[in-house]
């Protein structure tokens, strides 16, 4: 514990709570509507990059774009960090003028663009996420800009059924697609006991290296551009990256709310650990590693992290975890 580093290394800034979807496990719910100027969010860059020099950084809301000042936004983050990456529902590219969307590029380029995607089956991304029509708009406006992408796709029981349409119909329309991320699904207040509906079994995650072999023989040059974040083997596999001992939150990376708020994660909001508009950074994260000496001493089996036990998921997820199989 003494060894680490006395300012995170990843910084994920909520440039807004705000959002025009209403994803069911989505993490940020409920949202409050609110929104920092742009130039309380020039201090909050400018006072990261000075006092914690971190080697990632993260633009994410709520939805980014709902900003009408969102490209310059992203313009100044890519100022002072050098590059960063951008998390978009990808709904309100359309929006953009010729301009923004050639200042979007040169943000792309110099970092990464994801847009969060389940499935291009309606019926299946449209249940969790909505406005899926709006979402490949928005990916053909990427394309004809010729603004390079990436995918965020959560993997549950629906989405992993159409795995293998979904991916040849991106591999298959979109040049400037990098690569498709095939994320896990994780508990959380918002998504309830409908997490269990939608967790894949195990047969599922099985499932997902065959389609990846399969698409990568059908299209040679995708082998790079398909990222499996982690395979899975046991029983408990969809929640072994809750662990605490695993979990980077509070130790090499960090939230910035829209308020100026630092959570150690921002899948996690109700653990304030400071605020910049009140501390420094080395300030913040020396109250963060204390508290994490705290969490690490009450850590629970089940692999459920301990912030979670505090919003009283634990008894849902040990009570349920047979289900998942």
């Amino acid at each position: 514990m003494e060894s680490l580093p006395n300012t995170p290394f990843r910084v994920d800034f909520e440039v807004t709570s705000e959002c025009n979807l209403n994803c069911s496990y989505c993490s940020a719910k409920p949202f409050n509507h609110s929104t920092p100027t742009y130039e309380e969010l020039v201090y909050l860059f400018e006072k990261t990059k000075r006092e914690a020099h971190p080697f990632d950084v993260l633009i994410e809301g709520g939805e980014p774009f709902v900003r009408p000042d969102v490209i310059d936004v992203l313009t100044k983050a890519r100022e002072v960090f050098g590059e960063v990456a951008v998390v978009t529902n990808g709904t309100l590219l359309s929006r953009l003028s010729r301009e923004e969307l050639s200042e979007l590029r040169q943000v792309a380029q110099g970092g990464s663009l994801q847009v969060s995607l389940d499935s291009t089956k309606f019926s299946v991304n449209d249940t969790v996420r909505g406005a899926t029509r709006q979402v490949l708009d928005g990916l053909d406006i990427l394309e004809e800009g010729r603004i390079p992408f990436s995918i965020g796709l959560v993997l549950t029981s629906p989405s992993i059924r159409v795995l293998r349409e979904t991916l040849t119909f991106l591999l298959a329309n979109y040049k400037e697609l990098n690569e498709v991320s095939l994320l896990k699904l994780f508990p959380s207040l918002a998504l309830g006991d409908m997490y269990f509906e939608l967790a894949p079994s195990n047969s599922e995650i099985a499932l997902v290296g065959e389609v990846i072999s399969s698409i990568a023989k059908e299209f040679p040059k995708s082998g790079a551009r398909l990222k499996l974040l982690k395979s899975h083997s046991d029983k408990n596999a969809m929640l072994a990256e809750q662990d605490c001992g695993l979990c980077t939150a509070g130790l090499l990376r960090a939230g910035v709310l829209y308020n100026g708020d630092v959570v150690p994660c921002t899948m996690i909001r109700t653990e304030r650990i400071g605020n910049l508009f009140e501390q420094s950074w080395p300030e913040i994260w020396k109250e963060s590693l204390r508290r994490r000496r705290v969490l690490e001493s009450k850590k629970i089996t089940g692999q459920q992290c301990d912030l979670n036990l505090k919003l009283g998921m634990h008894q849902m997820v040990t009570s349920n975890l047979n289900r998942v199989n």
